[in-house]
């Protein structure tokens, strides 16, 4: 996903994961566009869309590090975020 706002590099990789059950479950990978100095996970909040985490996952992304941010069963449409 290309998206102006992001700093030159910064890239969003758009995810759908199975969970043991067989439901699908949506996440976004936040990848800085330098080094990776760390990793980590947000799992939102009770019906919040992760879009609300974006602004602070590509503020992450600027200081090298890799965010995953994970939607809740029946928030979201794994395919459709946002």
């Amino acid at each position: 996903m290309k998206d102006e706002s992001l700093e030159e590099g910064t890239q969003i990789e758009t995810l759908t994961l199975l969970a043991e059950d067989g439901r699908a479950l949506g996440a976004d990978i936040i990848h800085p566009g330098g080094e990776v100095r760390a990793s980590l996970v947000i799992h939102g909040a009770t019906a919040v869309p992760r879009k609300h985490y974006l602004p602070f996952a590509t503020f992450l992304a600027t200081h090298g590090i890799r965010t995953l941010i994970l939607s809740l069963i029946h928030i979201s449409e794994p395919t459709r975020p946002y």
